[in-house]
């Protein structure tokens, strides 16, 4: 004799469905509330904004670097108003007293300067002073009006400042060469 199978209480089968329903939406609130501390946690790390300053410390001093150590004899007052643009504080003030002599020996010594940073680095940076100090190797090509280019290579230590306007050089000086 067949035995009949009695049909399963629909009761159960929908308690069996709530069950995992409330453990899956246990799990996707948990996994939620972990990302989102995950998220606000990494969203205020100091690191980022360290890492941040450091970038914008090492772009301003590859660029203005650069634009320090160029400058055309036939358009000095344009080379000179980017240096003022790219310095501040000492050095900007350095410029400011010095750029009538700087155009009279430009003029006589009818060259052309062009200055590339081959590499740089950060050395120090302390973002809450808003202080930063960067050294480039430097190669200058200097252009006379007549005769050949002369490449020079220079190393250079350069003081950053941050402005209102951001990262601005402050100072810029030779890194002296000794033997190993």
């Amino acid at each position: 004799m067949e035995e009949e199978k009695k049909p399963r209480p629909r009761s159960a089968s929908i308690g069996g469905a709530r069950a995992i329903s409330t453990v899956l939406l246990v799990v996707a609130v948990a996994f939620a509330g972990w990302t989102g501390f995950l998220w606000l946690r990494a969203s205020s790390d100091d690191s980022r904004a360290y890492v941040a300053d450091r970038d914008a410390v090492l772009q301003t001093g590859y660029r203005d670097i650069a634009t320090l150590t160029s400058l055309d004899y036939r358009q000095p007052d344009a080379g000179l108003k980017r240096w003022a643009d790219v310095s501040a504080g000492p050095l900007h003030e350095q410029l400011a007293q010095t750029s009538q002599p700087t155009k009279q020996q430009l003029a006589a010594a009818k060259t052309v300067t062009t200055g590339t940073v081959v590499d740089a680095s950060v050395t120090e940076l302390d973002a809450r002073a808003g202080t930063a100090t960067v050294i480039a190797s430097v190669r200058v090509v200097v252009t006379p009006v007549s005769g050949k280019p002369v490449t020079k290579r220079n190393r250079l230590r350069a003081e950053l400042m941050r402005t209102a306007d951001g990262w601005k050089l402050s100072s810029l000086g030779q890194v002296p060469m000794g033997g190993v």
